[in-house]
């Protein structure tokens, strides 16, 4: 059984510059996604239902800097753009 290596013949400097970028998107993702959970399970905890959470943290998360944002902007940003509950 004959093992295809793909990168065979390549250089290590054409190889750095093909892989350079492959997980740097992938991290960022992945820090938003988890962002994203726990503010939705705070939200949630205050009460809010999960689809009025899930809109205003999608809404908060377009209006801020999302590279720079902690849980607790994130929550506080998505506060601010819940609805106002009715007396």
């Amino acid at each position: 059984m004959a093992t295809v290596v793909a990168n065979a013949g390549m250089t290590p400097a054409a190889l750095l510059k093909r892989h350079a970028g492959a997980h740097v998107g992938a991290v960022r993702s992945l820090d938003t996604a988890i962002l994203r959970t726990q503010a939705k399970a705070a939200l949630t905890g205050l009460g809010w239902k999960p689809a009025i959470a899930c809109s205003a943290i999608a809404a908060a998360l377009a209006a801020t800097d999302g590279d720079a944002v902690t849980l607790e902007q994130l929550v506080f940003e998505s506060l601010r753009r819940c609805p106002v509950p009715r007396a």
